[in-house]
């Protein structure tokens, strides 16, 4: 009698167990592969607007689902998004990637639910898909708004200048919204919104910004411009100079002081009219000159910073063009404003030539009328005479003119250490002086 048969049987049994398993093994091994969308579902988390374009529901470590149609399980079963739409039914052959093309249309947390109905294995003999049981599962999704964000095309405008702002969301698609906070006109919709602010700022750190605001989605984006102040007469009140020796740097200052009692001891009267200009003031002047003398064009103006070497200038909140009511531009108005900065009304300059950046924003320079009658006995500064004067002797200055452009008196002042304008330069500026001549 042959009993090898019976006696295998237990083994058969197992083998085909262990088979079985390994079959049920490989199809959860299949299935362990990330969420593939849009975004990366099981992150929990999508915005407003973005579509799911495909994924897999996975049975990994990160949580999310088994995945239906995987190894050798056909499945039929129904998707429910959780947001209202139609359920979606589905029937999936081994591995295939589901491509729901779904769109959520308004934030919120939503429960997925995934329901199979029917399994089918492919060889019923060998795979164990489960039961429809088996298939069953839901997970939350948090669906965020598609917050905009907001620029502008311009950081500065003048009163009645159009400015348009413009929203788009973060993936940089336009985002159609409801305006408010504009001038004219006050409210639009869109995802730009063109308007016009006349308003009236006041000086540095008053009623300059305005903001306009775009509701999209339940959520509001902010945007900011700066109006600018007109220019005008008005502006020579800010950034004041200061006009005493005592306003220079240091060193400059000492020599000044020298110089400036040898003049005292001979006789001769001074008249400062500038020492220290903040840049920010010399800035207003010279370009004020530049519209209203030299006629440059108003919008030309590099508004609302002004530059020099070695110094940090602040932002210069000065509109050079002016705009009219409907938004065109207004060229008489801006050139004649300039020109009210000229006056006496304004920096009292009319034509006269302005540096910038010059040694007065530095501290190294004035700007003084000197003159005399008859003949100067002056003593020479520290540095001593240029033809080997000592320091402390005088120098009998009888030859004209009898003011700063005489080339003796040149000399003296830089035996103290003040370089008038003219020994330096071919270009004339009567009243300058500073420690290069410069």
């Amino acid at each position: 009698m042959n009993t090898s048969g019976k006696a295998l049987a237990p083994y058969r049994s197992a083998l085909l167990v262990a088979t079985v398993l390994l079959a049920m093994m490989a199809c959860v091994l299949a299935c362990a592969k990330p969420a593939q969308a849009g975004t990366n579902l099981n992150m929990g988390m999508i915005e407003v607007g973005v579509e799911i374009k495909e994924f897999l529901f996975s049975s990994n470590s990160a949580g999310g689902y088994d995945v239906p149609g995987s190894g050798n399980c056909t499945v039929d079963y129904t998707l429910d998004w959780g947001d209202g739409s139609p359920v979606e039914s589905y029937h999936l052959p081994p591995r295939t990637l589901i491509h729901p093309g779904h769109v959520y249309t308004q934030a919120g947390t939503y429960t997925i639910n995934i329901i199979a109905t029917s399994v089918i294995p492919s060889n019923p003999q060998y795979d164990n898909c489960g039961t429809p049981s088996f298939w069953t599962r839901h997970d939350h999704l948090v669906v965020k708004p598609r917050d905009p964000t907001i620029s502008a095309n311009k950081k500065f405008i003048s009163p009645n200048e159009e400015v348009t702002f413009k929203a788009v969301h973060s993936d940089g698609t336009p985002a159609n919204s409801n305006w408010s906070g504009g001038g004219t006109p006050k409210t639009g919709t869109g995802a730009t919104f063109t308007t016009r602010f006349n308003v009236s700022p006041g000086f540095q750190g008053l009623n300059e910004t305005v903001t306009a605001k775009a509701v999209n989605g339940g959520t509001t984006a902010t945007g900011d411009v700066k109006v600018l102040k007109p220019s005008g007469a008005v502006w020579a009140s800010q950034y004041p100079g200061d006009n005493h020796i005592a306003a220079l740097a240091q060193a400059f200052q000492d020599n000044v002081q020298g110089f400036n009692t040898a003049l005292a001891n001979a006789g001769a009267p001074r008249h400062i009219s500038a020492v220290y200009r903040p840049p920010e003031r010399a800035h207003l002047m010279f370009y004020a000159r530049k519209i209203g003398v030299d006629g440059m064009d108003p919008r030309k103006v590099p508004t609302p910073y002004c530059t020099i070497k070695n110094t940090t200038d602040g932002p210069i909140y000065v509109a050079w063009a002016d705009y009219k009511t409907d938004g065109t531009y207004d060229a008489s108005a801006s050139i004649n404003a300039a020109k009210a900065m000229l006056g006496p009304q304004g920096y009292n300059i009319e034509t006269r030539p302005v540096a910038h950046p010059s040694r007065h924003e530095i501290r190294r320079a004035i700007d003084w009328n000197i003159s005399w009658n008859g003949t100067l006995k002056m003593a020479w500064g520290p540095n001593g005479g240029p033809n080997g004067e000592k320091a402390g002797t005088i120098d009998t200055i009888s030859t004209g003119p009898t003011d700063g452009l005489n080339h003796e008196l040149w000399k003296v002042g830089a035996s103290y250490g003040v370089i008038k304008f003219e020994s330096v330069n071919k270009t004339k500026d009567a009243p300058h002086w500073s420690d290069t001549g410069h």
